[in-house]
């Protein structure tokens, strides 16, 4: 009886440190202390289609024109830029991730320019102060 319990638990075992226990690995954006009301109508849209196509303004774009998209959007728009991301239920969570994580490194790349511009250091090497005004030029403002 005792052998057939130690047995068991070493399967137990095993198979639970089998488990990748990483979970999504994805960083999320900043949070916003208040919740802000946004004005849409200025806002770039951003909608998945059930057959994961992206319609940005109502044009179909691939993910690298939607970089480029978002930087000219950004660039124009800075501190009152707002992106509004829409999805079918149909379409894929990968999609979804991927769309996210074009805007977040377009924004990155801006952020990373103007802190060299303005500061001649790296982004990551900012103070609070720094990185804050960074953020105020180009917010990450994702209305979802």
């Amino acid at each position: 009886m005792k052998l057939k319990i130690s047995i068991s638990c070493l399967f137990i075992l095993a198979f639970f440190s089998c488990i990748n226990d990483k979970g999504l690995v994805k960083e999320l954006p900043e949070v916003s202390e208040t919740k802000t009301e946004y004005d849409l109508s200025k806002a770039i849209n951003i909608y998945i289609d059930g057959s994961n196509q992206l319609l940005v303004d109502n044009e179909k774009l691939d993910i690298d024109e939607l970089k480029t998209k978002v930087r000219e959007y950004e660039n124009k728009n800075k501190s009152e830029s707002i992106i509004s991301i829409k999805n079918a239920p149909e379409s894929s969570y990968s999609t979804f991730i991927d769309v996210q994580n074009a805007i977040v490194g377009e924004i990155r790349i801006l952020r990373e320019t103007l802190s060299k511009e303005k500061y001649n250091i790296e982004l990551d090497s900012l103070t609070k102060e720094q990185l804050s005004e960074i953020r105020k030029v180009y917010p990450l403002n994702l209305a979802e």
